[in-house]
This record gives C-alpha cells, structure tokens and sequence, in this order.
C-alpha cells in the first residue's frame, strides 16, 4: 500500500542501530528484497534508506564510538507522526515519561526526538519535514504492524493514549490478554504483558514486517546468518507470524497476513 502522508499518532517509520552496517545492508537486502541508498551521517558514517521498489521503507545506521564504547546493542526503533515534537515531548514528560533526545532536526528531513514511557520502553517521535517516512507499508518488505511488550500494560496504556489520543481495546487470547490501540476505528498497534520466561527483558517495542510466506522467510533468513527465535506461529484470524534476531542481534518480526486480510 503506497503511502503519501501521516497523521499524527500513526506508526511513520522503523530504523536499525546496528554494530555493523555493511551485513545489516546484505542480511536485509537478501531477506525482504531490499536495495539501500548511502548518505553521509559524518566522516565516518553513512545512514542506509531501504529501498523497495524504488520506495522509501526502512533504514539503518551504525552506532557511534561512543555508543560501540557503552556496548549499546543492535535494535530496530519505530516512529509515530506528530505534528509538533517539541510539544509532544513536553507532554510525555509531564504525563511520566522520560526524553532521551530532545528534538533534533534531521537535515531537511524532518525532526526527530527520542522518549522512554514510564514502564522502559523507547519510542520515536517524528514531526516531518520533506520525508514523511515510510512510502509504503502492509506489503512484502514493508512495516506492518507495531507492538509494545511491557510488565506495566495499564501504565502504558494510560500513557499512549493521552500521548497520542488512541484509544485500546481488550481481548483474551490463549496466550493472555492482548490490548489493541485504536485510532477511531483503525487498528494502530498491540500490546501485551512479558510473559514469565522474559520476565528479566527490558520493557520494548517490536517492528512487524510484512512477508508473503512466513516459513520460507524464516528459512531464508536461517541460511542469511539470523536465528529464529520464534518458529513461524499461526494466530487466528490475523496470519502467521515469526520472531527473528539478525545476525548482529538485533530482534524482529515477520508477519504473513490471513488471506482473508492480506492486502
């Protein structure tokens, strides 16, 4: 699904901090089709745009020195539109949140800033400028879904929706109680409790990519160097989906859309 704008409070776009740029650029492109655009961070760094059909879709960048010196590790890290980052985080802070990164323009890209919500977990404010973020999305190669693993999910959902106006829905599931953030009548994101055996994990937000068959692109990313961490699941009614960590460790997913909701 080309997309040409973002309203605010809408999943925009999806980036990877990583140790090693150049297997990140050959992993992802081998998996998801991706070709990368190179520009210029500093004099040692270059900032990656994934391609996908000639589309704006995801990015990649290294850390820096100091970052490497901390032993930062390698994650993805989702976006959500804004319309102002500086009042956004003013807001995030006063309703308990934490800003990481004050806003910070990006070339003429747009501005971007860095929070934390009460219960640990780090998200991205986007307000754009010439890039509105990802060009496409709910596609092959493409971000398509957002979901925020947390010990706090009443903290959290009290925190997002007077962030960013959603509103959440509950369901019981077999695997427990999954929140679903609303935007009027669209679905914007998921949410659900860490289970036991993660009981020690930080408090995160995971990035969903959309694929066309599940196992096989779990299986493609086996023989790329990643490790599933998740075999390809079946979720009723929604697709089937898989948790991978690439090969610099970095975690995400893979979801196959049911039929009956694949674009």
């Amino acid at each position: 699904m080309k997309v040409d704008r973002y309203e605010p409070g809408r999943f925009c776009w999806a980036e990877l901090e990583t140790t090693n740029q150049e297997d990140a650029v050959r992993f992802y492109g081998g998996l998801f089709g991706w070709d990368a655009e190179e520009r210029a961070i500093d004099q040692e760094r270059t900032y990656s745009t994934f391609k996908l059909n000639g589309d704006n879709s995801a990015a990649a960048f290294p850390f820096n020195r100091e970052q490497m010196a901390r032993g930062h590790q390698p994650m993805w890290r989702t976006y959500v539109s804004v319309n102002d980052a500086f009042e956004t985080t003013q807001k995030a802070a006063q309703l308990g949140g934490r800003v990481i990164t004050e806003p910070t323009d990006i070339f003429d890209n747009g501005r971007m800033a860095v929070i934390q919500d009460p219960t640990g977990a780090f998200i991205e404010l986007w307000e754009a400028g010439t890039r509105q973020g990802a060009e496409r999305q709910s596609e092959p190669g493409s971000i398509t879904w957002n979901e925020l693993m947390t010990d706090d999910t009443r903290t959290a959902q009290e925190f997002y929706c007077a962030l960013f106006g959603w509103t959440a829905s509950r369901q019981d599931t077999p695997t427990g109680e999954y929140i679903t953030f609303m935007d009027g009548d669209e679905q914007i994101a998921g949410m659900m409790a860490k289970p036991e055996n993660m009981a020690d994990a930080p408090s995160s937000w995971m990035v969903y990519f959309a694929v066309s068959d599940c196992a096989d692109s779990a299986n493609r990313s086996l023989s790329l160097g990643a490790h599933v961490a998740v075999e390809p699941t079946d979720i009723p009614g929604v697709g089937q989906f898989a948790v991978i960590q690439d090969p610099e460790g970095a975690v995400f997913s893979i979801l196959e859309p049911a039929k009956s909701i694949a674009p």
